[in-house]
């Protein structure tokens, strides 16, 4: 099921999902999704949501369908920020796209959400306390240590500290490592396999 108030980009979601041969659903609003996604007989086996949906608080409608029976979530959207993306892996999404959606791109994630690849699911965001989510979205934002200290009030040697639990918690050795979690993930230019 394709959640997104933009008639257009539901569209060619849908489609692009129906070449690749899966059927597809279109929804505009987040109520007549929940309706979907509560009604066992038509509950979907995946939903691509926008993060931002009219009359709803960004990322609203994850929250709302993370505690009924278990439907992989792809979250996708045109205003990409970390901390879009920190909650989206938080509220359980398995993949996170930016607009416009590469076709290939998309339907790699399909089938990375159904099981239909090998490929791994996103970071687990979960493990990390509030003040690493905290640290880890300065550095992602591209601030040094220093700069993520002073932003936090912290001492250079805590931010570190912090950094080493995020490696440990997300099993990365390098920054480099830690970005590119997120980097490929987020990136309208990163396509499977390359």
């Amino acid at each position: 099921m394709v959640v997104d108030d933009d008639a257009g980009f539901g569209s060619s979601v849908c489609a692009v999902l129906e070449s690749a041969g899966y059927r597809a659903r279109y929804s505009t609003c987040a109520r007549e999704a929940t309706a979907i996604l509560d009604a066992a007989e038509s509950r979907p086996d995946l939903v691509i949501a926008d993060a931002y949906l009219p009359g709803e608080h960004p990322l609203h409608f994850l929250r709302a369908i993370r505690d009924r029976p278990s439907v992989p979530t792809i979250v996708v959207t045109g205003r990409p920020t970390v901390d879009v993306a920190v909650s989206a892996f938080r509220g359980r999404a398995v993949d996170f796209l930016t607009k416009p959606v590469d076709p290939e791109q998309l339907i790699a994630a399909v089938e990375r959400a159904t099981g239909e690849s090998g490929s791994h699911r996103g970071p687990d965001l979960s493990t990390l306390s509030t003040r690493e989510l905290q640290v880890l979205d300065s550095i992602l934002a591209g601030r040094s240590i220093a700069e993520t200290s002073k932003q936090l009030f912290i001492s250079p040697h805590t931010v570190k500290n912090h950094l080493k639990a995020i490696h440990r918690k997300l099993d990365v050795s390098t920054r480099v490592e830690l970005l590119s979690l997120f980097v490929d993930r987020a990136s309208p230019r990163h396509r499977p396999g390359s």
